[in-house]
C-alpha cells in the first residue's frame, strides 16, 4: 500500500471537519449480531488520534458487501465512502445520569446530533432549548399539564431550590439569544450553541444527576452502618 486512505470527519478533538488518514484497521471478533471494523485515523487539522468503529451486520447479503468494499477501499489506499457507527473521542455526550431517560434521552441525542454536525448551530441551540423545557416540565409536579412557559417554569424550580440562581440567570441570559433564533430569522454560531449545550447539561446534572449521586451515597452508607462488623459478632 503506498497511500494513506483517507476519509472526511468531525474530529473528536478540535471538533472540525477534517480529512482524516487511516493508518491501522483491523476486524474485531463478531458477536452474536454485528461484526466491526476499527480504524484508527488521524486528524490533518489537530494531528490527534481517534478510533472509527464500523459496524457490520454479517447476516444481510447488503452489510457484507459494504464490509468487503470498506476493507477493500483500506488496502487500496482511496478515499473511504463508508461512514462510521461509533468514533472515540465521541462527538456527543451521553444523557447526563439520573436524568430520566424515556422523558429526555429523544430530545438529548437530536440536540447532540444537530450539535455534532458543526455546521448547524441555530437547530442545535433549538433542540437544546427543548431539552429544557422537557426537563422543566417532568420537574414541575403541579403544572406538567398547563401550557406554561419555560421562564416561568425555570423561575419556579429556583424558587423551589431544584436549580441555582446563577444557573437560572445564566439560562435566562440564553433564552433570549435562542429565542431570537426561533422568531426571528438571526442566525447563531457555533459558539452559541455551546453555550446552550452546556447549560443544559448543567441544569440536567443540578436537577437530576446532584440528587440522585447523594441518594446513592446515602443508601450506601446507611448500609454500612447496618452491617455488622465480625469483630463484634459475639461467639
Amino acid at each position: 500500500m503506498t497511500n494513506k486512505p483517507t476519509l472526511a470527519i468531525v474530529c473528536g478533538h478540535c471538533k472540525e471537519t477534517v480529512i482524516a488518514h487511516a493508518h491501522y484497521w483491523q476486524v474485531l471478533p463478531e458477536d452474536d449480531i454485528f461484526e466491526h471494523v476499527e480504524v484508527s485515523v488521524s486528524c490533518n487539522n489537530c494531528f490527534k488520534l481517534s478510533i472509527l468503529t464500523f459496524v457490520f451486520f454479517p447476516r444481510a447479503q447488503r452489510h457484507t458487501e459494504l464490509q468487503k468494499t470498506l476493507l477493500a477501499e483500506l488496502e487500496s489506499g482511496i478515499p473511504i465512502s463508508a461512514k462510521p457507527g461509533r468514533q472515540n473521542p465521541s462527538l456527543t455526550r451521553l444523557l447526563p445520569r439520573g436524568a430520566p431517560y424515556n422523558e429526555l434521552s429523544e430530545a438529548w441525542n437530536e440536540a447532540e446530533r444537530a450539535y455534532s454536525r458543526n455546521d448547524m448551530p441555530t437547530l442545535a441551540t433549538i433542540a437544546y432549548r427543548r431539552v429544557l423545557e422537557g426537563a422543566a416540565k417532568y420537574l414541575d409536579n403541579q403544572g406538567a399539564d398547563k401550557k406554561v412557559p419555560l421562564g416561568p417554569r425555570m423561575k419556579s424550580l429556583k424558587e423551589n431550590g431544584i436549580i441555582s440562581q446563577e444557573l437560572y440567570d445564566l439560562t435566562s441570559q440564553a433564552l433570549e439569544f435562542g429565542n431570537a433564533a426561533a422568531h426571528e430569522s438571526k442566525p447563531l454560531k457555533q459558539a452559541d450553541a455551546r453555550v446552550a449545550r452546556d447549560l443544559a447539561e448543567a441544569f440536567l446534572r443540578q436537577a437530576f444527576s446532584v440528587p440522585r449521586l447523594l441518594l446513592d451515597a446515602k443508601e450506601a452508607l446507611e448500609a454500612r452502618a447496618n452491617e455488622v462488623d465480625d469483630d463484634e459478632v459475639p461467639f
